[in-house]
């Protein structure tokens, strides 16, 4: 009898527990709970007959396994604990099975390796290669109740009314996706089967240095300004240009993304188009605010930009500091008309600092000394300033006499001369005889 009592007690202090769990209730909830399951424990006997007989606080009797007669609230509680311990019972053991699934993938999650490489050196390589975004369960907080990535499935904080990721990867577009760890936006290749790395976003205009890490066994491609760049340094990608970044070849091309290099002062872009996912925060041109779009940038006005933008979702944000000048360089010709004919040297002036001229000269490189131009021939100057901004020229310059030209040809003249004049004598003497 005293053995069942122990077993019935025991049974009754799982229940009260697992219905605590789901209930949720106080400390102070469950201390008055567990102290009257032991006060109605010291009173409950099992007759033979299996019927639990209790005796209430006035002495009287209650006979069968459904009375409640004089039992206080927090007993009546613990009965009904007691009651449905089969169902907690059933749920304790889905419980069971969830952490036993939850430990293999963990086991296997550690067996993994280590997806959150850094950029290193080489073309081609990385320190774990890429094997995809995998949650690891152990690095994810059992408390956590906020929301998940659905992606990723990595925990989400709030800034400014917003989502944030705060580990994981985060997907951006639907190529593109930022790794938290990494610190690196991830390009999938679909008809690879494969992932590049990059410190630039999709779209994306950038004063620094562009570093790739492209997959071995996949042909990779970089274009600058429509034209391939022959052995491309992926680790310090810095000249200004326009740039495409391409997987295979042929037909079977799989273009990933785009990004734009510009130096301080520039002229080359009128208009900044915000990467898919981020946003614009301010603008500032000259002292003043102008911001009058989120997703767009306007640059037509000359002046000194400052622009910052950030990507919420990925907890990103960046400045971005340019001079802006689309006036191109002008060069004043001396000694040429109207159509740019001239029938003597030609000389220019009019370039600024930092500026440049290059030539050609019947369609071949011409190296322009000084300010003048002298032959005679077909030429055309391109000049070009800080901000990449160019001018062409075209002069032609037909045959002409100049000083040391007529010199020479006065000589010539007086040397044609003398020899007619000295046939002539000759003619004569020879008659004479």
């Amino acid at each position: 009898m005293k053995g069942n009592n122990k077993i019935l007690l025991h049974m009754l202090r799982m229940g009260l527990a697992t219905g605590i769990l789901i209930s949720g209730l106080s400390l102070t909830e469950v201390h008055a709970a567990v102290t009257n399951v032991d006060e109605a424990a010291d009173t409950t006997t099992i007759d033979t007959n299996g019927e639990q007989t209790g005796q209430n606080e006035t002495g009287q009797s209650a006979t069968g396994s459904s009375s409640t007669a004089g039992l206080t609230e927090s007993q009546l509680t613990t009965q009904g604990v007691a009651a449905g311990f089969s169902d907690v019972t059933q749920e304790e053991e889905k419980d069971l099975e969830t952490q036993k699934r939850e430990q293999e993938y963990e086991e296997e999650s550690n067996e993994m390796p280590d997806w959150t490489e850094k950029l290193v050196t080489g073309r081609g390589e990385s320190e774990a290669g890429f094997n995809g975004a995998r949650q690891d369960m152990s690095k994810i907080d059992p408390e956590y109740e906020g929301e998940l990535d659905p992606v990723s499935g990595q925990p989400l904080t709030v800034s400014n009314g917003q989502a944030v990721a705060t580990a994981g990867r985060v997907q951006l577009s639907e190529k593109m996706e930022y790794d938290m760890d990494a610190s690196s936006y991830v390009y999938t290749s679909t008809r690879y089967a494969t992932e590049v790395m990059a410190n630039v976003a999709d779209g994306m205009i950038t004063r620094d240095p562009v570093a790739i890490v492209v997959p071995e066994g996949v042909a990779s491609f970089l274009y600058m300004d429509g034209n391939q760049v022959e052995q491309p340094d992926y680790n310090n990608i810095y000249e200004p240009g326009a740039y495409a970044f391409r997987l295979g070849g042929g037909t079977e091309t799989d273009d990933l993304f785009n990004f734009t290099i510009v130096s301080e002062t520039t002229g080359a872009i009128s208009y900044y188009d915000m990467p898919e996912g981020f946003q614009v925060s301010s603008v500032n041109l000259d002292g003043t605010d102008v911001t009058d779009a989120r997703t767009r940038v306007s640059l037509l006005e000359e002046g000194e930009y400052q622009i910052v933008y950030d990507c919420p979702r990925a907890n990103l944000s960046y400045s971005l500091m340019l001079e802006i000048d689309h006036t191109p360089p002008e060069l004043v010709f001396e000694g040429v008309n109207e159509r740019g004919i001239a029938r003597n040297p030609v000389t220019f002036s009019g370039l600024g600092k930092g500026e440049s001229v290059t030539a050609t000269r019947d369609g071949r490189d011409f190296n322009v000394r000084g300010d003048t131009l002298t032959g005679t021939g077909e030429y055309v100057l391109t000049a070009t300033d800080q901000a990449g901004n160019v001018s062409t020229y075209e002069v032609t310059i037909l045959l002409y006499l100049n000083a040391q030209s007529l010199v020479f040809l006065a000589l010539f003249i007086a040397v044609v001369a003398a020899v007619i004049i000295y046939l002539e004598y000759q003619r004569k003497k020879m008659r004479v005889r």
